[in-house]
């Protein structure tokens, strides 16, 4: 008698999609906006010190002070 062929059943995979760097962040329409923002996560959390950058339009905040 021949052996069946008890293979698991592979689920489908999810295609690769690229997120664009800018797509996981919050963008603020201008400075102001994102150092109000800034300023009340700071007082929220005071060990957290974050900065605001500007690029691709929008504004950004970033706890690495070492590249803006």
């Amino acid at each position: 008698m021949p052996r069946k062929n008890n293979r698991q059943k592979q689920t489908p995979q999810t295609p690769f999609r690229f997120i664009a760097p800018e797509d996981n962040k919050t963008r603020y329409k201008n400075k102001h906006e994102a150092e109000r923002v800034a300023e009340i996560a700071m007082l929220q959390n005071p060990g957290l010190a974050l900065d605001v950058y500007h690029t691709n339009g929008g504004w950004y905040l970033t706890s690495n002070k070492n590249n803006y």
